[in-house]
Order: structure tokens, then C-alpha cells, then sequence
């Protein structure tokens, strides 16, 4: 995962690499999730809901202090 000012650059792949961009602007909503466990040791999932039609929502999974 890639954050600039402008996009959100999301890259899969070992061998072949897959890249997808997601405007800013085409946010509408965020949610984080912290299970007990997670709480525990720091970490956070951070759910993505967007007006993409390639890419409608992203889950970035163990996310350190995705609260702040």
C-alpha cells in the first residue's frame, strides 16, 4: 500500500505484480475494526468504502495504530 496526497496505490504480486489506484476524492467512508485480540497487540483493519467501480471497498488488514 502506497498513500500520497492524491491516491491510494494498492500493489499485488510476487512475480506478477497487479497495481490499482484509487482517487482520494472517491472515498465516501472508513471504518476501522479492532477486534479484542487486536487491541491487544496494536493493530487495527481499516475497511475502505468507495465510489470506484473497479475497486468498491478495500480491506488493508493489520494496520499498527490504525486508530491515530
Amino acid at each position: 500500500y502506497e498513500l500520497t496526497t492524491e491516491r491510494l496505490r494498492i500493489t499485488t504480486g510476487i512475480f506478477n505484480q497487479h497495481i490499482d489506484e484509487v482517487e482520494l476524492y472517491r472515498v465516501k467512508d472508513i471504518l476501522v475494526v479492532r477486534r479484542w485480540w487486536m487491541r491487544l497487540i496494536g493493530l487495527g483493519t481499516i475497511h475502505i468504502e468507495t465510489s470506484d467501480r473497479t475497486l468498491p471497498s478495500i480491506d488493508i488488514h493489520a494496520v499498527s495504530d490504525a486508530i491515530e
